[in-house]
């Protein structure tokens, strides 16, 4: 396997106005990478919180969300400033090797319309995930629609579906019935699975 991402540490308890670290090491052979933090509270949405460019000296932060991304040890931690009930989640680290391309310039859309939105990607592994994120106005990113690599039955999450092509490599998102709220940026992304 060319990549690997480890978390060890247990559930925890922590008191309100804590500061928390969270530990993550990683393992790849490439060195043009993205590493990212998710939250998944126990709603079930899964939210990113925080990404960090393998190519980036300066560490990434998010308001009380900020990393220690030591390249060389390969280890990326994340740290929560000033813990908060809604900071009440389980905490996923995840490393994204891979291209994933996108072409699609802004658009425009009337409500009750239907768009799709294209990408491609390319990997030589078998065994990854795909996903679809809405990034709204108030820069939240928030996780839409998952494949499976390995999943023949394209993903479906309410109005919103892909339409999967391994062979081809392409993974376009479809929005059915568009309304004011999806106007956003849409990005989609490419995990490998151990």
């Amino acid at each position: 396997m060319a990549q690997k991402v480890t978390q060890t540490q247990p559930e925890m308890s922590v008191y309100e106005a804590e500061t928390v670290t969270l530990d993550c090491t990683f393992d790849t052979r490439v060195s043009n990478y993205y590493l990212f933090w998710y939250k998944q509270p126990p709603s079930g949405e899964m939210v990113l919180i925080i990404r960090q460019e393998a190519n980036k000296q300066e560490n990434a932060t998010n308001n009380r969300f900020s990393v220690n991304f030591q390249k060389a040890d390969k280890s990326f931690s994340l740290r929560i400033s000033a813990a908060q009930l809604g900071d009440a989640a389980m905490y996923l680290c995840a490393l994204m090797e891979g291209t994933v391309t996108q072409t699609q310039p802004e658009m425009s859309v009337h409500e009750a319309e239907t768009v799709t939105l294209d990408c491609t990607f390319d990997t030589s592994d078998s065994n990854y995930y795909l996903f679809w994120y809405k990034q709204p106005p108030s820069r939240e990113m928030l996780l839409i629609i998952r494949q499976e690599a390995n999943k023949q039955e394209n993903a479906t999450n309410n109005r919103f579906s892909v339409n999967f092509q391994k062979a081809d490599k392409s993974f376009s998102l479809r929005i059915s019935a568009a309304q004011l709220e999806d106007a956003a940026m849409y990005l989609d992304y490419m995990i490998y699975r151990k």
